[in-house]
Formats: C-alpha cells, sequence, structure tokens
C-alpha cells in the first residue's frame, strides 16, 4: 500500500498538471497563437 509521502508526491503532481492544463486554457483564450513565420522571414527572426 502507498504510504503518506507517496500520497502527497501524486497529490502534487496531479494537482501541478491539472493547474497547468487551467493556465493553458485561460491565456489560450485571451492570447492567440503566435502567427507562423511568413516568406520574407528570415528563419533566425531578423
Amino acid at each position: 500500500p502507498p504510504d503518506l509521502p507517496m500520497i502527497v508526491g501524486a497529490a502534487i503532481i496531479i494537482a501541478s498538471g491539472l493547474y497547468a492544463l487551467y493556465r493553458e486554457r485561460v491565456v489560450g483564450r485571451r492570447q492567440p497563437a503566435a502567427e507562423s513565420a511568413g516568406p520574407d522571414m528570415a528563419p533566425d527572426g531578423i
């Protein structure tokens, strides 16, 4: 059976993953994805 430190660690990992998904959805609504570089832009962005 899992002990307390393992349960706490799993809870932290799961919570951080859920928070990352939440932030990606919130930021994705407010900020459109960056457009890809056009043909006139150099690969280094200059």
